[in-house]
């Protein structure tokens, strides 16, 4: 991508969706294995064609990622994505895949992000289809849910994160998605809408015509649009972002040990102001550091800051319009705020 004149430029192989073809939906156990995968064109069902249990019965329903490698670089003006299911030279794990196993980090072959906005029951935050997403609770509340499901649950974590925005912007050739995926719900104040609407998708996305209703990357449901979300492993203070690959130690306002100071400053006050440019690395994901653009140029999404110690929620909600995306990120709430229209999710 070339930030001067705003253009894109594919490079690479033919094949550039090699690892976003292989992202599944699958019902997870406990321990992280797979109960079970679920049919390609219909979550209903199971990958046999068996009827699926997608209430949290048989396990949290979650989208498998596989373990690859990247090269980021930035060049002048000239940010490049690359990814590769080998290590060629130059490239490097992707964070996300190394995992703190209760005693050290390990490589581990797949990540798992949630198929659906969260869902508290029985004091656990749930991957589930059939029911309202939960808000309206601290970043605090949300993260001993998430970890109530076993070992190696926690919220969604930063790296993970930037690897799905990484492998979407990729996939399309273009930081603003939602001319390919659709608005999503994106117009009025109906936060949270049931989930398990893409079921009927099963593993397929949606496409441009979806406005003012559901979205799904790639078995993602709703991943921007419809409510912020929380995001762990990351922390702000004075536009310094401080990101935690070890999941047993995320902590909301904490700037030392395992929290490390990734890239150059967010851009300062800003108030739905859409991303024009962010610093990217391997390591740090992408920083918004440059406000300015629109909705149809750079990078298409908004960015709220505040100076002080902060937390980050990223997509967007139902009453923020055009400005939601999958880059749009929000990071003025304090560790003690809550909303209506924040939510938060599990990941493995």
């Amino acid at each position: 991508w070339d930030y001067a004149t705003d253009t894109y430029i594919r490079t690479g192989a033919n094949g550039y969706t090699a690892i976003q073809s292989r992202m599944k939906r699958c019902v997870l156990n406990v321990d992280g294995s797979v109960n079970y995968y679920l049919h390609p064109d219909s979550s209903n069902f199971k990958e046999d064609g068996t009827l699926s249990v997608l209430t949290g019965a048989d396990g949290n329903v979650m989208v498998e990622i596989p373990k690859h490698y990247i090269k980021v670089e930035t060049v002048g003006n000239v940010d490049s994505f690359s990814i590769s299911l080998t290590q060629e030279p130059g490239y490097v794990l992707d964070p996300s895949f190394m995992k703190w196993n209760g005693t050290e980090m390990v490589e581990v072959p797949y990540r798992y992000f949630r198929a659906y906005e969260g869902f508290v029951s029985g004091g656990k935050l749930l991957s589930v289809s059939g029911v309202t997403p939960t808000r309206s609770q601290t970043i605090a509340t949300f993260r001993t849910q998430a970890m109530a499901n076993g070992d190696g649950w926690h919220l969604t974590d930063w790296n993970l994160l930037n690897t799905v925005k990484r492998l979407c912007y990729i996939e399309f050739c273009d930081f603003i998605v939602t001319k390919y995926l659709g608005e999503g719900n994106h117009t009025g104040s109906d936060f949270g809408i049931t989930t398990g609407q893409s079921n009927a998708l099963g593993n397929r996305s949606s496409n441009s015509t979806h406005n003012d209703k559901y979205m799904t990357y790639r078995g993602i449901e709703n991943l921007y649009a419809d409510i912020f979300e929380f995001v762990d492993g990351i922390n702000i203070n004075n536009y310094q972002a401080y990101v935690n690959q070890k999941w047993s130690t995320f902590a909301s306002d904490v700037f030392t040990g395992d929290y490390v100071a990734k890239g150059p400053l967010i851009a300062a006050g800003a108030s739905n102001s859409l991303i024009k440019r962010c610093a990217v690395s391997a390591d740090g994901g992408f920083i918004p550091t440059v406000v300015g653009g629109s909705t149809t140029t750079f990078y298409g999404d908004a960015l709220w800051s505040a100076t002080g110690a902060r937390i980050a929620i990223y997509g967007g909600g139902a009453d923020n319009g055009a400005s939601d995306g999958l880059g749009t990120l929000y990071v003025t709430d304090a560790s003690s705020d809550s909303h209506a229209d924040v939510g938060a999710a599990v990941s493995r």
